[in-house]
């Protein structure tokens, strides 16, 4: 561009003198793709095409105007101090975003750089510029949805200085952007001027990873869910983190109060449990006492009538121990003393205790035993109680055909399965048959059951880093399974 000024400088200030030096044409080439504008303080002297192009002015009009009439009205009052000191030679080239009004009156966006020299006493100017007015639209666009979040954002460096605060987080300190951007975050936000001590940024800064965690603010005892993520510029460096805290304390004194609630109600089905399972004790006792010691005095209907007061006792006492089981589960008090043992010797007993109740029903039951299986660490009672779960369930839906037990080695698993021919499960109840208190179809005849069964023996096999599972076809049968790892 200095042959350029040199040239004008010299008096060359025609249109047709400035194409026809191989100096100027080269460097204001028609095919620039940037505006490209010589002025003196008298007005412009020469646009090229692209220039024309986006000011929608012809050369006529152009040529009359002064180079700083093209910008806003606010950008001239505040550019014109510093365009004389430019053409006084006192002010360096400046480069500036700011706002072309076209002819036809459009707003448009532009990045400028602009040059003066002197010759002889004649001060010239040589500005370029660019659009970026759909860049800046975008940005604008941005910049509404940041500003709309609720959420309180605002982007550090890695010393801790706001580059950059969205209106949320402004507007909770009650601050302007002046007030906000260059300053430290642990100073607006804890008023201190030191890092505090849970501050989430630092281990992202450190680590360079997301981090995420709750917060408490001291000052107000909010609650906050604190995010903060590290932001990669175009070389790949981590320069800048992004910290995003939504507030949560209507969350938390929600969780306070359903926690309590469901202590309350913990404590309220223990309490229960416990009372009524003393007096059913003492009950029980009393009619095994009268079937023991007086079962030759009484008659065939006194014996079934005191069967029938057994077997509804064992009931009620069997579905009191499932509810107390589950309240523990639920509040994590349910304890588990893990040991070595063979599942095969537990499979078995359990298919023993389980096999008067099964063939009493007409059911052929049925135990299919991997022998090959080593020991694995699990509470027995626990596994034994997940058992007699499955079996009862399987005899409770199926009228006819078989129940059975199977063992395999599954890779790092061991893989037990209760399978049988009963009612079998539709597909859309399928993924819910382990929820609390649900049951399912309509068995012909219902063994009693809390609904919670299967609740239990999820929780159980859970507890021993376990999974279990069903499959099954509705009218055909269900296998549940569940693995234990070795």
């Amino acid at each position: 561009m200095k042959d350029v000024l040199n040239d004008f400088s010299k008096g060359v200030l025609t249109e047709k003198k400035v194409y026809n030096s191989p100096t100027i044409f080269k460097a204001l080439s028609e095919d620039a793709e940037m505006g490209i504008i010589v002025f003196s303080r008298e007005g412009i002297l020469f646009a090229n095409p692209f220039a024309l192009d986006f000011l929608e002015f012809s050369k006529e009009i152009l040529y009359e105007k002064s180079w700083l009439s093209l910008f806003c009205r606010d950008f001239q009052q505040h550019f014109q101090k510093k365009l004389d000191e430019m053409f006084q030679g006192n002010q360096e080239s400046q480069h500036f975003e700011s706002k072309i009004i076209t002819a036809k009156g459009k707003e448009m966006c532009v990045v400028v750089n602009v040059k003066c020299t002197q010759y002889n006493g004649i001060s010239y100017g040589v500005s370029s510029f660019y659009d970026i007015t759909a860049k800046q639209k975008s940005l604008n666009e941005w910049e509404r949805v940041f500003d709309s979040v609720h959420d309180y954002i605002f982007v550090i460096d890695n010393n801790f200085t706001i580059l950059k605060a969205n209106k949320a987080f402004k507007n909770i300190h009650y601050l302007e952007n002046k007030e906000v951007i260059g300053k430290k975050c642990y100073e607006l936000i804890d008023g201190t001027y030191e890092l505090c001590k849970d501050c989430v940024a630092l281990k992202t800064i450190k680590s360079k990873k997301n981090h995420v965690d709750e917060w408490r603010d001291p000052k107000t005892n909010q609650y906050f869910l604190v995010s903060v993520s590290p932001l990669v510029d175009e070389t790949g460096t981590v320069k800048s983190f992004v910290h995003v805290a939504k507030d949560i304390s209507g969350l938390k004194y929600i969780e306070k109060n359903l926690k309590s609630s469901l202590n309350t109600q913990s404590n309220l089905i223990s309490i229960v449990s416990h009372e009524l399972r003393t007096p059913l004790t003492a009950i029980k006792g009393g009619i095994d006492l009268i079937e023991r010691d007086y079962h030759a005095n009484l008659n065939e209907n006194l014996t079934n009538v005191i069967r029938i007061i057994q077997r509804n006792i064992n009931r009620l006492v069997n579905y009191i121990n499932s509810v107390l089981d589950y309240q523990k589960l639920e509040s994590g008090k349910i304890q588990f003393k893990a040991e070595n043992n063979n599942i095969n010797d537990l499979l078995t007993e359990v298919y023993g205790l389980m096999y008067s109740l099964v063939t009493h029903k007409g059911l052929e039951f049925k135990l299919d035993l991997d022998m090959t299986l080593p020991l694995i660490k699990l509470d027995r009672d626990k596994i034994i109680q997940v058992v007699i779960n499955l079996i009862n369930n399987s005899i409770k839906f199926t009228q006819t055909g078989s129940i059975s037990i199977i063992s395999k080695n599954i890779k790092k698993y061991v893989q037990v399965t209760v399978m049988d021919t009963g009612a079998g499960i539709k597909n859309t109840d399928l993924p819910y048959i382990f929820d609390s208190f649900v049951q399912f179809g309509e068995p012909e005849n219902k063994i009693g059951g809390s609904g919670i069964g299967l609740t239990i023996s999820k929780g159980i096999i859970e507890k021993h880093d376990g999974k279990i599972w069903a499959e099954s076809e509705f009218k055909k049968g269900t296998c549940l399974h569940f693995i234990l790892p070795l």
